[in-house]
């Protein structure tokens, strides 16, 4: 904005530039006040908002105006200004931080962050050369990353530091800058109080949501669906009891910090970042709000030495019963301490990429609040028979877990097998023959709503026996890459006519084998609308129709799939076909 200023003052295209700044709180009155200051209007004993708008009004109806109004943090009735739609040669300008406020303007201009090479060369053009010599180099690039491409903190870390030859000097502002636990430095307090502004705003269910974002590492891409498990988990989304809701607000809430730029996107799809400094601020506001609150930072880069043996107790988990989220990441544990029984309100267990674990301890049975098991990339051979005992699980994925044969053995498996389970998704499993083995309890899977199965190829029918009869709420099934499939509902069984009565999408790619999707024609699919078929060259017959698939609008294939079907069934299904 300071750069428009002056330039606009030099192509001299205006009777009066009006610049106000509004980073310590600003006000109608403080605008007034600003730009009659600079009209020359003695205001003394002017007390009434309206009669200064009058004022306003009055000299610049006429007139060749622009009003540039910098740092805005909420919304400014112009009007009250003194500046009308009938003012046909005046301009306004403003610089906000929250989208939802230039909704009615008539032009939305994104400012991005300064890339690394901008930044330095601002850096360098306040505190010189300096930056270019050895023992400051280091100690200067550390304080443009902290100040994440910001003009406005780079100018005044920048001007601090500016005839300040002492490298000791500027590693204690880099260290007060990384500090959560001090108050900001002098040079930022003004920065760090807009920050505290929009955060205060915000609604008190999504302070904490957006405080979280201090948890993760520094410049650290988040996947939106793993952070919205972890606030669901930790009882930030309340008011969502399923998890399909709870991703409905939890993507409602990230767009919401998007517009505020709080956030901004990742280089990879899907994943967030929230700026390295306004994470330091997030932290400061935690440190000073949440002092009674029991979490710890480590904020570094990486962990280089064992923690002190003193140290340990601190992570035993039977001192963490109240733990909610629980993430192992590519840890290379090789066992799971029995001590995890202690967890009892658990509600996220992460242990992807732990591909030396290849077991999981019977008291995992203990974990009664456990919602999501994520057993990605692990080394699991079979799952323990008390895992079926984990009635809160809603959400399960199991992939790359190279000696599992099933996911419920009703062998071993006694009574209900996850029965408030919401997804499954089973990836990459080499020796999986069945989802479920032998008999198993009527209410097991009977909220299952997604269904995913990726590369198995030991698979031969996906619904074999009865299973088929407990997918009451299924709704969405995807069967890919299973190079040994050939049914999905096993044929010759008996089973109810509605059996699926809530699936909508059904997707059958790469299988290579698969001739049939159900053999009995008068098999009912009252919800079915979408059908996807790529790449399955023995699938040459299909059972819906009008009568048993009445909601069917699309099904999608290649034209090479539909022209090798018989012409009774293309006949039957033409206004549905296309073609991809």
């Amino acid at each position: 904005m300071e750069k428009l200023n002056n330039k606009v003052h030099e192509i001299q295209l205006f009777d009066d530039i009006f610049w106000v700044s509004l980073t310590k709180g600003g006000s109608v009155r403080k605008i007034q006040l600003a730009i009659l200051e600079q009209l020359k209007v003695e205001v003394k004993g002017i007390h009434d908002s309206d009669q200064m708008a009058d004022i306003i009004s009055e000299i610049l109806v006429n007139k060749k105006y622009l009003l540039l109004l910098d740092e805005v943090f909420s919304e400014i009735n112009l009007k009250e200004v003194g500046i009308h739609d009938d003012h046909e040669h005046g301009a306004v300008i403003f610089a906000y931080r929250d989208r939802d406020f230039c909704c009615l303007m008539d032009d939305h201009i994104k400012i991005e962050r300064l890339s690394s090479d901008d930044a330095k060369n601002l850096f360098r053009k306040i505190v010189g050369n300096i930056i270019d010599r050895p023992n400051f180099k280091k100690i200067a690039d550390q304080l443009l990353k902290e100040c994440g491409g910001m003009p406005q903190v780079i100018k005044l870390i920048a001007y601090s530091l500016r005839n300040e030859d002492d490298p000791a000097v500027w590693r204690h502002l880099f260290s007060d800058m990384q500090s959560p636990g001090m108050e900001p430095v002098q040079e930022l307090q003004e920065v760090y109080k807009a920050f505290k502004l929009i955060y205060d705003k915000l609604p008190m269910d999504k302070k904490p949501c957006l405080l979280y974002w201090a948890f993760f590492p520094p410049d650290y891409e988040v996947y939106q669906e793993y952070l919205i498990e972890c606030w669901k988990a930790e009882q930030f989304i309340v008011e969502a009891r399923k998890l399909g809701e709870a991703r409905d607000k939890g993507h409602a809430i990230i767009r919401e910090f998007e517009k505020k730029s709080l956030l901004e996107r990742g280089r990879k799809a899907g994943h967030l970042k929230m700026p390295l400094f306004l994470r330091r601020m997030a932290l400061k506001i935690m440190y000073q709000e949440e002092k009674d609150s029991k979490f710890l930072v480590g904020d570094g880069e990486e962990i280089e030495e064992q923690p002190l043996e003193e140290e340990w107790e601190e992570l035993f988990f039977e001192y963490m019963c109240d733990l909610r989220v629980l993430d192992l990441y590519d840890t290379r544990i090789i066992s799971l301490t029995s001590s995890i029984s202690s967890l009892i309100n658990l509600r996220v267990l992460y242990l992807n990429n732990c591909s030396e674990l290849v077991e999981l301890p019977p008291k995992l049975e203990k974990l009664k609040s456990l919602e999501i098991l994520d057993l990605r990339c692990t080394g699991i051979l079979t799952l323990p028979e008390q895992l079926a005992h984990l009635t809160e699980v809603e959400a399960c994925t199991i992939e790359e877990c190279n000696e599992i044969e099933s996911i419920i053995d009703g062998g071993i498996a006694i009574g209900v097998s996850f029965e408030f389970l919401q997804k499954l998704h089973l990836i990459n499993l080499p020796k999986l023959v069945s989802i479920c083995k032998g008999s198993i309890d009527s209410t097991s899977l009977t909220k299952l709503t997604t269904l995913t199965l990726k590369s198995c190829p030991k698979l031969k029918c996906l619904f074999p026996g009865d299973m088929v009869q407990l997918l009451c709420h299924l709704q969405d099934l995807l069967v890919e890459d299973c190079s040994t499939i050939k049914e999905i509902i096993e044929d010759g069984i008996i089973v109810q006519s509605e059996a699926l009565p809530r699936l909508k999408k059904m997707e059958l790619c790469n299988l290579p084998r698969l001739f049939s999707v159900c053999e009995d024609a008068s098999f009912e699919w009252p919800s079915l609308e979408i059908m996807k078929i790529k790449t399955c060259p023995e699938l040459r017959d299909l059972s819906f129709s009008v009568e048993n698939a009445p909601k069917l609008k699309v099904i999608e294939c290649t034209i090479n799939w539909w022209s090798k079907l018989n012409d009774f069934v293309k006949d039957r299904l033409k206004d549905l076909h296309s073609f991809t």
